[in-house]
């Protein structure tokens, strides 16, 4: 019976939650060795570290939801992509994931703001004009696709939105009514990351939906074992070439 359950799929589950715990582990120790700062102002929520009401920061946490569930799609998508012959597609999603990523880290820990301005002397235009090189270069690879396969309208509001928020940051606009910089600001970035996490499901649900299509795919064609009420991804390479009248393997981007 153990043997059994033991199977190929949980070890493999068992080794992938292993090599989880090595990073939680050592973020631990290095939180209980370190003497620097008290342990409960890095493990405890910072509204009871403060004593401040629990709605404090409220739009900013939010905010990090978001780009963590945008994060998310956009890796979920390359997984699920990443054995198929849709290149491209798997590409954007993985570059998207990683651009993501880094605008959460950076949003969360206040990366731009205070961190590295602090550690390295880095003002904060250098390290939007990082940003914005990734987002050329990002652009350039995948502005066709984005044109294409997604609804563009939705990814241009967001970096709209989001280059609203760094020039209004930036210019200190004091002469708008009823100023409020953090609200003139970050207001235009939440709307910036809600369109974003938008982009993302919505192109996440059309392209993929389109790669379990691909072809046809269904359970009579051989592809895959899974019951007939259950959508197929993309066939692998290896199906394509076991297929008795080949398909000619291209990418079907």
């Amino acid at each position: 019976m153990l043997k059994k359950l033991f199977t190929n799929h949980s070890r493999q589950a068992v080794l992938l939650l292993i090599l989880s715990y090595i990073p939680a582990i050592l973020i631990i120790t290095a939180i209980a060795v370190q003497n620097v700062v008290p342990i409960h102002h890095l493990t405890r929520d910072p509204t009871a570290v403060m004593k401040a009401p629990m709605y404090t920061g409220i739009l900013s946490n939010t905010g990090a939801l978001l780009w963590c569930s945008a994060t998310a799609i956009c890796f979920i998508c390359y997984f699920l992509l990443r054995k198929t012959v849709h290149v491209q597609t798997r590409n954007f999603f993985l570059s998207s994931g990683i651009l993501s990523l880094l605008l959460l880290i950076d949003d969360f820990y206040m990366l731009h703001e205070s961190v590295i301005p602090n550690l390295i002397g880095v003002g904060e235009g250098l390290m939007f004009a990082v940003y914005g090189l990734y987002l050329i270069g990002y652009l350039f690879v995948f502005h066709k696709f984005i044109l294409e396969k997604t609804p563009f309208i939705l990814f241009g509001m967001a970096c709209g939105f989001l280059a609203l928020s760094v020039l209004i940051d930036a210019a200190n606009f004091s002469f708008l009514p009823s100023y409020d910089g953090n609200l003139w600001e970050d207001g235009p970035k939440f709307m910036g990351i809600t369109s974003w996490l938008v982009y993302f499901a919505y192109s996440a649900n059309k392209l993929v939906s389109e790669a379990a299509n691909f072809n046809g795919i269904k359970k009579q064609n051989g592809f895959t074992n899974a019951p007939a009420n259950k959508i197929a991804l993309t066939p692998t390479i290896g199906q394509i070439e076991a297929m008795p009248n080949k398909v000619p393997l291209k990418n079907v981007d």
